[in-house]
């Protein structure tokens, strides 16, 4: 049985501010992970996140030169990414801070990110697979941001 002490939250009541009960979890893993923190929901987010890029980025060389780009193509493609991310990962947030709406704006870079991959596949030639790979680095870019700015903003709360 976990051991729990009491404490008072002010509640907002409307016009006053009334004085309630609350009983807080004292154990270290209550007080982490209880039924209304967003630790699990953001461990689940990065998880998804960095798994989806582990998984991906050994095989992205792989994937392009087995589809006929050279190496010095190959270099220009995964360049032309990096660069395309130091400008969309700003902008992401820009939209993010200009809608007041960081959650709908990381759900459709992730939805966005999941449909622009399956283009990989049939995209064939260099200047198909630098369009795909530009596309994706440019709605993957603001996704680590987004889900950071989230995470702080809810520890903060």
């Amino acid at each position: 049985m976990p051991m729990c002490a009491t404490r008072h939250v002010a509640a907002l009541d409307g016009r006053s501010c009334r004085r309630r009960t609350q009983r807080a979890c004292e154990t270290p893993v209550c007080a982490s992970v209880n039924a209304r923190s967003p630790l699990p929901r953001f461990l689940l987010l990065y998880v998804a996140l960095f798994s989806a890029f582990g998984v991906a980025s050994p095989f992205l060389p792989g994937l392009l030169t087995q589809d006929g780009v050279s190496a010095a193509w190959l270099g220009v493609v995964l360049a032309s990414g990096t660069a395309i991310r130091l400008a969309a990962g700003p902008v992401g947030g820009w939209v993010a801070d200009r809608s007041g709406r960081p959650v709908l704006v990381l759900t459709a870079c992730l939805l966005a990110s999941a449909l622009v991959a399956c283009f990989y596949a049939p995209a064939r030639g260099v200047g198909l697979l630098l369009l795909v790979s530009v596309c994706h680095a440019a709605v993957l870019a603001p996704l680590t941001p987004l889900a950071d700015a989230l995470a702080l903003g809810s520890a903060a709360a």
